[in-house]
């Protein structure tokens, strides 16, 4: 379950960088809805935040901090209608492994 592994100001700050960085290529709705259970459910938290700060921003990837890559997940299972909580996504691989995303609630 996902339930509260992100905070609203850390999904605002994804928001805010995914404007800035990520949008000149992509909107949201290619990771909302039906495509991102499609392309996520039942993997790893972990290998979005693997994919997203390895492959991105394509002219520069690998450029932003793990907390900048983390707050864009965080602001990406907003999208998905995933609860808030009152701690931040980690930065860690490691424990975002231990996250496994499930279908989004209902919206």
């Amino acid at each position: 379950m996902l339930d509260g592994v992100f905070t609203p100001a850390q999904a605002s700050r994804g928001e805010r960088t995914f404007s800035d960085v990520c949008a000149a290529c992509h909107d949201t709705g290619e990771f909302s809805g039906g495509r991102f259970r499609i392309s996520w459910v039942g993997r790893p938290v972990g290998e979005l935040f693997e994919t997203i700060s390895t492959l991105m921003p394509e002219a520069d990837p690998g450029s932003l901090s793990p907390a900048e890559y983390a707050a864009i997940v965080a602001y990406l299972l907003q999208v998905n209608n995933y609860p808030a909580g009152d701690t931040d996504l980690p930065t860690n691989v490691r424990a975002l492994g231990q996250l496994e995303i499930v279908s989004p609630p209902a919206q």
